[in-house]
């Protein structure tokens, strides 16, 4: 199973934590006409500043957020990966193959029927 790493102590110790992240919604620019000192007014219009509450992992020993960039894979989970991608791929040249084989079938079939 997967393990977050804290890159700043090397810690595996994680918590899920609530963080407050601010954002805004909406809004926008209005640009004026340009003045005599070659400039153009720009005023802000709308939009507002949200605040949700977002659940964070982070680290126990330092409390620093940690990341997608953070999760570490055992060599099990990298190999099993590789070989589940292997079989993947092997699936689909087999899929490729019996549309190959069905293509040419029905070709020499219309080429029969044709003569």
């Amino acid at each position: 199973m997967p393990y977050y790493q804290c890159p700043k102590c090397s810690g595996r110790d994680t918590y899920e934590g609530t963080e407050l992240v601010s954002g805004s919604t909406g809004g926008g620019a209005i640009i004026g006409p340009e003045n005599d000192l070659g400039f153009s007014p720009v005023v802000g219009v709308g939009g507002r500043t949200t605040t949700n509450e977002q659940t964070v992992v982070k680290c126990k020993v330092c409390d620093i957020n940690l990341g997608q960039k953070d999760i570490r894979y055992s060599q099990e989970e990298i190999e099993r990966s590789k070989n589940e991608e292997e079989r993947n791929t092997i699936r689909r040249k087999i899929q490729m193959i019996r549309l190959l084989v069905a293509v040419a079938v029905t070709a020499a079939f219309i080429l029969l029927i044709i003569d």
